[in-house]
């Protein structure tokens, strides 16, 4: 599905990014200030120290999206699969028991995977009203809940 994934960049654009990332990387290192020497334990570093040296020991997984296409770009999808609950909650407020919370996730998150598999949310949930669903097993994990 279009999740975000695109075509891998050749071996010389990715050359040309991954130095770029680095020379990036490197002038944020000269802005950003050195790790505050303490008497005892460890250095204290600033939130952005600490971002600057997690983009540079991951930066084979922060760029595994220029490498293989299955990996989208960001993670906009988790973020709209979230966006529903928001609205829901600022329109009513509130659920009025815990378990119609989890009924409503239950169902959302079973429409998204649905969707996510290329297939109807809305036939998926007729099917599994008749037990023929695609996702039945998917649906039969949250039965007990």
């Amino acid at each position: 599905p279009s999740s975000g994934g695109s075509s891998v960049l050749p071996a010389k654009k990715y050359k040309t990014v991954l130095s770029r990332y680095r020379q990036i990387l490197k002038e944020a290192s000269r802005e950003e200030p050195p790790p505050e020497l303490r008497p005892k334990g460890r250095a204290k570093k600033t939130k952005g120290r600490n971002l600057l040296e997690r983009l540079e020991r991951y930066e084979e997984e922060v760029l595994r999206f220029t490498r293989e296409h299955e990996v989208p770009f960001t993670n906009n999808l988790a973020e709209r699969d979230i966006r529903p609950l928001k609205t829901k909650l600022k329109v009513s407020g509130c659920f009025r028991t815990l378990q119609g919370a989890r009924h409503y996730a239950r169902i959302k998150s079973f429409c998204s995977t649905a969707k996510k598999h290329g297939l109807s949310a809305y036939e998926e949930l007729l099917n599994a009203w008749r037990g023929e669903s695609f996702l039945r097993s998917y649906a039969a994990a949250g039965t007990h809940t």
